[in-house]
């Protein structure tokens, strides 16, 4: 598999999603999370750094944080409206990896 050209934040889904405010559901200084455009399952979510860095082990540490932070309050979330009792969290990390 060969990856395509790289992607700038001009042309990143997710950077127009949060250049929009898109339905946030959790917004942090580093960090972001809302609904997936395309999801899998209810309550499908995103968490994304501000910063346009598609590799997870790329961000700083202050980013990771603010990232997790936000799984968890979506955690709460998702539990309190759909009665969600199993969660998928998975990191892409590289164009490979998708």
């Amino acid at each position: 598999m060969t990856a395509g050209p790289p992607v700038s934040g001009n042309d990143c889904p997710f950077c127009k999603r949060l250049r929009a405010h898109e339905m946030l559901l959790a917004s942090r200084p580093l960090a972001v999370g809302f609904a997936d455009a395309f999801p899998v399952s209810p309550g499908h979510c995103l968490v994304i750094p501000r910063r346009h860095e598609p590799d997870f082990f790329a961000l700083s540490r202050e980013e990771q944080e603010a990232v997790w932070d936000i799984v968890w309050e979506l955690r709460e979330l998702l539990e309190a409206e759909h009665g969600t009792a199993a969660f998928n969290v998975g990191i892409n990390a590289g164009a490979a990896a998708g």
